[in-house]
């Protein structure tokens, strides 16, 4: 749960959409790069409140059930489309939504060198627990980007290779 981490996003705008200060250098120079490369790119989510959050997801139980859905199965798929509240990267100000077919695939091949990864890949719906989407990238530091792209594996199996719940890290300056 986000919230219970005690996390709390240092926010910093970038082109009109809010994003942890620790990803918006390498977001302005990756939106940047992206358009040199001849691809129009827009972000068109970053950070949510838990309310907006609770909006979203509040919206999608309720498509769903106006779909037909019970109302266990609506959560179940809200869950897996849009994140339930206290679950969603958007709430750490970590993950942006990105817009354009072109600027997806390009995102695909080069945003780990930013330090943003696919989080939701096509295929691995089983391994992350969600809907595929390719519009979801989340900023995971440079060295960790580079390593869940070279691997080629999720976020989660990325953790469960190089983390414990025992590991102590230690930061150097």
């Amino acid at each position: 749960d986000v919230e219970a981490s005690g996390f709390s996003p240092r926010l910093k705008t970038v082109e009109g959409v809010q994003v942890d200060r620790s990803c918006a250098r390498q977001l302005t120079q990756l939106l940047a790069d992206c358009r040199e490369s001849g691809c129009t790119i827009t972000v068109t989510a970053g950070y949510r409140s838990r309310e907006e959050q609770l909006k979203l997801f509040n919206n999608e139980v309720d498509r769903q059930m106006m779909a037909g859905r019970s109302a266990e199965a609506a959560y179940t798929i809200a869950e897996q489309r849009v994140g339930a509240p206290g679950t969603s990267e958007h709430e750490l100000g970590l993950a942006v939504d990105i817009q354009g077919t072109a600027a997806q695939e390009w995102m695909k091949e080069n945003g780990w060198r930013y330090g943003f990864i696919l989080r939701y890949p096509a295929g691995r719906e089983a391994i992350t627990g969600r809907s595929a989407d390719d519009a979801h990238y989340r900023y995971v530091g440079l060295a960790a980007a580079e390593q869940i792209y070279t691997l080629n594996i999720t976020f989660e199996e990325y953790m469960e290779m190089f983390y414990t719940q025992e590991a102590e890290v230690i930061f150097e300056k």
